[in-house]
């Protein structure tokens, strides 16, 4: 590994104004948006796959009550630094 090349990995995932999405009659959000950025040499593989990023920022609409796993893979040479965002660690998201 070389020192200090680390990969850090930010997720957020916001549910579109948790009261309802700005709809009327208060029902849950149809979908909610989730923002992932890779900074440093790696990417994110994501359950689904329109959750992966394999470098910058990526952003995918999911559908609501949907479970995002998010799983860091350094590129060589590189250490996982870490989740900021709505994940924290440095297991999987």
């Amino acid at each position: 590994m070389r020192s200090g090349r680390s990969l850090l990995l930010s997720s957020l995932a916001a549910l579109a104004a948790a009261c309802g999405g700005g709809k009327s009659g208060g029902g849950a959000p149809a979908s909610f948006n989730l923002s992932v950025t890779v900074s440093g040499g790696g990417s994110v593989t994501g359950t689904p796959a329109t959750a992966s990023c394999a470098s910058g920022t990526c952003s995918s609409a999911q559908p609501s009550g949907t479970q995002v796993t998010l799983t860091a893979s350094p590129r060589s040479g590189w250490a996982f630094g870490g989740w900021s965002g709505a994940c924290s660690g440095t297991g999987t998201c």
